[in-house]
């Protein structure tokens, strides 16, 4: 609610990327929603930030960061997925947030 407060406050355009879950495209049981998204956030495959103007801010850092294979290993969506590709992103994400 405070990002869509804030979002709302803002002077000229704002912008809210959801993360969401769909049990059934992503192929994990409805119950596990809540540990899919926190799996995402804390590793790194959907990082937490805050854009305003030219600067990025992080929202949430993990303090340890989760295998990326933790994530993919809940969903069958991955089942032919690229794990090395999927780690470059997550390393890429960090990359990113240590510079903020």
């Amino acid at each position: 609610m405070k990002k869509l407060l804030h979002a709302k406050s803002a002077a000229g355009f704002a912008f809210l990327e959801v993360h969401c879950p769909s049990p059934k495209l992503w192929g994990f049981d409805p119950s596990n929603t809540i540990e899919v998204g926190r799996a995402a956030v804390n590793s790194n495959v959907w990082p937490l930030v805050e854009f305003s103007g030219d600067s990025a801010v992080p929202s949430y850092r993990p303090e340890q960061l989760e295998p990326v294979e933790a994530y993919v290993k809940m969903q069958s969506r991955f089942a032919e997925a690229d794990m090395e590709r999927l780690r470059s992103i997550a390393v890429g994400n960090a990359k990113l947030l240590a510079q903020q």
